[in-house]
C-alpha cells in the first residue's frame, strides 16, 4: 500500500500556476477547435452552394441567349413566309414578270443580310424545287436543286413550322434549317420558305465559356442526348450520346450528323440531362469518372440542354485551401491562447482565500463593496492586480445586469410584427438600393374588378435619398384596369416591360390616367408579381430622366419580383388569417351574448316571483270571465 500523497492525488499537489494554466488552455482550445471545425464545415457548404447557384445562373443565361436567337430567326422566317411579294410570286412563278421575280429575290436577300449567321435563305415550290436561293459569298447556290426528301420540306408542306439540325454534306458543318409554309389567302400551302442558320451561331454561345472561363466548361446536348457542342478537353464527345440510344434513333443521328456510329459516353450521372424542363444542378464530387459538378438549363425552343461544368478538383482545392487557412489560423490563435494562459497563471502565486470569500458573497447575491477587499487590492503583486480586476469585474457585471434588466423591460413593451405595409416598405427600399428610381408603385391585382389597385408608392423626387413611402387602403387606393394602357402590355409580356422614354415611345400606350404623381415621367420599368403562376400584383418604376433603366435592371427587377411576390403573398395570408380570426372572435362574442340572454330569461321564468305573477294573472282572467 502506497501512502505517497503525490502519487495518490498528483493533480491536487500541482501548483496553482500549473492548475490554472491547464484550465485556461483547455477552456480556450476546446471551443476554438469546435468552432474552427464548424466554421470550416459551413464555409465548405457555402462554397458548394454558391458554386451550384453560379453554374445554374450561367447555364440559364446561355440557354436564354440560344432561345432568343431561335425566336429572332423564327420571327425573320415569319416575315419572309408571309411577305405579299413572295406569295404573289409563288402563286404563278412560271409566268412571273421580271419585276415580280426581282422583288421576291430582294425579299430573300434582305432576310439573308439581316443576320451575319444566316447562311442560306431560299424558297421551295410544292414539288421540292428551289426557286430562289440567296447565300453567303463563297457558297454554292442551291437554286434548281430538289429537296423533296428533306424532313423540313415535308413538315413545311404539311403546314407546320419546323426546325431541323443537320450536318451539311458539303461543308461538314452543323446547321439549323428553319422551315415555314407559304400560304395563299385561303390557307393553301404554295411552297416552303427556308432559313439556314449556321451552327456556329449557337455553338459560339457555348464556346464562350470554354474559351474564356479557365475553370469552367460547357456542353450542349440535343433532345436525343447527342452532344452537339462538347466541353473543353473533351472534343471527342462531339456527336456522341450521353444515354444509350436505340437502333432507330442511332440511324437518325447518323443521317443527321453524317457519322458512322454513335458511341455512348458512359457517365450515368449525365443521363438526367435528357428531357429536363427546369434548371437544376448535379453535385457529385467523387465517382467512377472523377465526379461531376454541373449546372444545367433547358433551351425551350429546341428541347435541348445547356450544361456548365466545373471540375470537382477545383472545388476540392478551394475547400482544402480553406482548411489549411483554418488550421493555420487556429494554430496561431491556439498558441496565443496557451501563452496568455501561462502568463496569467504565473501571476497567481499566493492563496486567494479573501477573494474566494468575496466571490462567495457575490454568488449569494449579498452586498459587495471594493472596501471589503481593500487590503488585498493595495498589494502591488499579481494578487493585488487580480483583486482589483475582480472588484472591477463585479461592479461591471452588476452594472451590466442592471442594463440588461432595463433593456428587458423596454423590450416587453415593443411588439414586432410583419404586416403588408412593412413588407412593401422593405421591397421598395431594397429595390431602390440596387435600381435607383424617382417614383415607384406597387399594385395588388383585384380579380373581381379586373384592376390593379395601388397599395404603396415611393417618391424620391422631393426628398433626395430619403425614402418617402405612402400606403393606401384598398377602399381609397387608385386602381387601373389591367386591359388598358401600359398595364395591358405588362400583363401580356413574358417578362419585364422596359421603355427608355415613355413620351416618345410609339409602341407604348401609357393610358390617360397614369401619371405616377408627375407629368415628367420618362423612363419606365415594370414587372408582374406572380405567386404559383398567378398574378397577384405589379411593381412599376419610373424616372424623370430618359434611358434611366437598362436591360440589366430589367433582369434584376424580375429576379427581385419573384422573391417579393412570396413576401407579399405571405403578408397577405397573415393579414387574411388575422381578419378571419377577428371575425370568428366577434361571432363567438355574439353567440356567448345570446347564450347569456337565454340563460337570464330562463332564470326569470323559473323564479317564484314570476310564477306567482302568472297565477295572479290567471285568477284575474277567471274573475273577468264570471
Amino acid at each position: 500500500m502506497n501512502d505517497n500523497p503525490k502519487r495518490k492525488g498528483w493533480y491536487r499537489n500541482l501548483s496553482i500556476t500549473t492548475k490554472f494554466s491547464i484550465v485556461l488552455i483547455l477552456t480556450a482550445l476546446i471551443p476554438l477547435i469546435l468552432l474552427s471545425g464548424f466554421n470550416l464545415y459551413m464555409h465548405a457548404q457555402d462554397i458548394l452552394e454558391r458554386s451550384k447557384q453560379d453554374l445554374e445562373h450561367l447555364s440559364d443565361s446561355k440557354a436564354e441567349l440560344i432561345d432568343l436567337l431561335i425566336e429572332d430567326t423564327n420571327s425573320a422566317l415569319h416575315i419572309l413566309g408571309t411577305d405579299p411579294e413572295v406569295v404573289t410570286y409563288l402563286l404563278d412563278f412560271a409566268n412571273a414578270s421580271e419585276a415580280e421575280v426581282a422583288s421576291a429575290n430582294t425579299v430573300f436577300q434582305n432576310a439573308l443580310d439581316s443576320n451575319p449567321f444566316y447562311e442560306y435563305t431560299y424558297l421551295i415550290d410544292s414539288t421540292g424545287t428551289v426557286l430562289i436561293s440567296k447565300q453567303l459569298e463563297g457558297l454554292a447556290t442551291v437554286q434548281g436543286g430538289n429537296f423533296a426528301d428533306r424532313e423540313y420540306f415535308k413538315q413545311g408542306m404539311a403546314g407546320n413550322e419546323y426546325i431541323d439540325v443537320l450536318v451539311g454534306r458539303t461543308s461538314k458543318k452543323m446547321g439549323f434549317y428553319f422551315s415555314r409554309p407559304v400560304q395563299d389567302g385561303q390557307g393553301n400551302v404554295l411552297g416552303v420558305a427556308i432559313i439556314k442558320l449556321q451552327g456556329e451561331a449557337v455553338t459560339r454561345i457555348i464556346n464562350e465559356i470554354n474559351n474564356t472561363q479557365n475553370d469552367m466548361s460547357a456542353i450542349l446536348v440535343d433532345h436525343d442526348g447527342i452532344v452537339v457542342s462538347p466541353p473543353a478537353d473533351y472534343e471527342n464527345w462531339l456527336y456522341q450520346s450521353i444515354i444509350p440510344v436505340s437502333p432507330e434513333i442511332e440511324e437518325k443521328v447518323k443521317a443527321r450528323f453524317l457519322v458512322d456510329s454513335v458511341p455512348y459516353i458512359n457517365i450515368p450521372v449525365l443521363e438526367q440531362l435528357v428531357g429536363i424542363t427546369t434548371s437544376g444542378s448535379i453535385m457529385q464530387l467523387r465517382g467512377e469518372n472523377g465526379g461531376v459538378v454541373m449546372g444545367y438549363a433547358p433551351v425551350q425552343q429546341l428541347d435541348w440542354v445547356v450544361g456548365i461544368n466545373i471540375p470537382p478538383a477545383v472545388l476540392i482545392n478551394r475547400i482544402t485551401n480553406l482548411a489549411v487557412i483554418t488550421l493555420v489560423s487556429g494554430f496561431i490563435v491556439g498558441l496565443i491562447a496557451v501563452l496568455v494562459a501561462i502568463f496569467v497563471a504565473r501571476g497567481i502565486t499566493r492563496p486567494i482565500s479573501k477573494l474566494a470569500l468575496a466571490a462567495q458573497r457575490v454568488e449569494k447575491d449579498r452586498s459587495f463593496e471594493p472596501s471589503d477587499i481593500a487590503d488585498v487590492m493595495e498589494l502591488g503583486d499579481e494578487i493585488g492586480h487580480l483583486a482589483r480586476v475582480f472588484s472591477n469585474m463585479v461592479l461591471a457585471l452588476r452594472a451590466r445586469i442592471a442594463d440588461l434588466r432595463t433593456i428587458f423591460e423596454i423590450s416587453q413593451e415593443i411588439s414586432a410584427g410583419v404586416g403588408i405595409d412593412e413588407t412593401l416598405s422593405y421591397i421598395l427600399g431594397s429595390i431602390h438600393n440596387v435600381i435607383p428610381y424617382d417614383l415607384a408603385e406597387i399594385g395588388f391585382y383585384d380579380k373581381p374588378t379586373n384592376c390593379m389597385v395601388i397599395r404603396a408608392a415611393a417618391n424620391y423626387m422631393t426628398s433626395g435619398h430619403e425614402n418617402t413611402i405612402s400606403y393606401y387602403e384598398p377602399e381609397i387606393a387608385h386602381s387601373y384596369n389591367i386591359d388598358d394602357g401600359i398595364l395591358a402590355r405588362l400583363m401580356k409580356a413574358k417578362g419585364a416591360v422596359l421603355s427608355a422614354n415613355m413620351q416618345t415611345d410609339e409602341d407604348l400606350e401609357i393610358g390617360a390616367e397614369r401619371k405616377w404623381g408627375t407629368d415628367e415621367a420618362k423612363s419606365y420599368l415594370g414587372v408582374l408579381l406572380k405567386a404559383k403562376n398567378r398574378v397577384i400584383g405589379s411593381i412599376e418604376l419610373v424616372s424623370n430622366k430618359p434611358n434611366k433603366f437598362t436591360e440589366d435592371n430589367s433582369r434584376l427587377l424580375t429576379s427581385i419580383a419573384a422573391q417579393a411576390a412570396i413576401e407579399v403573398q405571405n403578408a397577405q395570408e397573415i393579414q387574411e388569417r388575422e381578419k378571419r380570426l377577428a371575425e370568428q372572435i366577434q361571432q363567438m362574442d355574439i353567440v356567448i351574448d345570446k347564450d347569456k340572454k337565454s340563460q337570464q330569461v330562463a332564470h326569470i321564468l323559473e323564479s317564484n316571483f314570476f310564477k306567482n305573477l302568472q297565477d295572479k294573472a290567471q285568477n284575474a282572467r277567471k274573475e273577468d270571465a264570471k
